[in-house]
């Protein structure tokens, strides 16, 4: 997660189903093989297969498989083809902090064919759509995935209908970490800062006193700049924290 420039890491891999009849054998023809494995990248010595052109549009980079290794694609007898794509996606999202630090976040994933249309190909999500692989998954020390879900849209423009594959996650913040580092000084700031009025006048301690709050509220909201990523929406703390401080 890389809350200053709204981006997520996403470690995937991407599994593509499809049926190409061009690609189908009789195995009792060719000693029984039922697949074979062939290469996609077109760079490749061998001639590599039609693979689909998909993108993502939150993709922060120009092309998704810029990112994402190329292997060979599993063809079977039936003209059936599987392909997996493992690698890193970099996704541009808009982070709603209105509740930060207990901010609950939706990542949406709009994935569709660049250059064919609806009636060239239709893309299927399958049932999981997302996995995590238990193996594999290390929990992260900020975030929680709590929910997913995905759909299936065509959109027209005027190039014509076009198969679209919608992937919503949600992820909560969890941890103690920015509840020690963000939540609990700037409540500590807040009431020393309204322990001001029960300093005695006459004693020349109230303005050495409110210097010191000032500067350490200055130093505290440049701290929280290195937390809180930018947003159209201030967050309720900071502006409930601005509030106080000004009262």
């Amino acid at each position: 997660m890389d809350t200053i420039n709204s981006r997520v890491m996403f470690q995937v891999s991407l599994k593509h189903f499809w049926t190409d009849n061009q690609l189908a054998w009789d195995p009792a023809k060719y000693g029984g093989i039922e697949k074979i494995r062939i290469p996609t990248d077109p760079e490749a010595a061998d001639a590599a297969i039609w693979v689909p052109d998909l993108h993502i549009y939150e993709l922060g980079t120009s092309f998704m498989y810029e990112s994402l290794l190329r292997p060979n694609a599993q063809v079977s007898s039936d003209g059936s083809v599987y392909w997996s794509t493992p690698g890193q996606m970099y996704i541009n999202s808009n982070f709603d902090l209105f509740y930060y630090p207990f901010d609950l976040q939706k990542l949406t994933l709009i994935m569709e064919p660049w250059t064919y249309t609806a009636d060239q190909v239709k893309l299927v999500v399958y049932d999981p759509p997302i996995g995590v692989a238990q193996d594999f998954y290390q929990p992260h020390v900020e975030w929680e995935l709590v929910a997913y879900n995905s759909s299936y849209n065509i959109f027209t423009y005027e190039s014509g209908s076009f198969s679209v594959a919608n992937y919503e996650l949600f992820i909560v913040r969890t941890g103690s970490t920015l509840l020690i580092t963000v939540l609990i000084p700037g409540v500590s700031i807040t009431l020393l800062s309204m322990m001001y009025f029960y300093i005695p006048l006459g004693g020349g301690e109230r303005v050495p006193y409110l210097s010191t709050i000032l500067l350490t509220s200055v130093m505290f909201l440049v701290m929280l700049t290195q937390f809180i990523p930018l947003a159209r929406d201030v967050p309720l703390f900071e502006m409930m924290f601005l509030l106080l401080s000004v009262y």
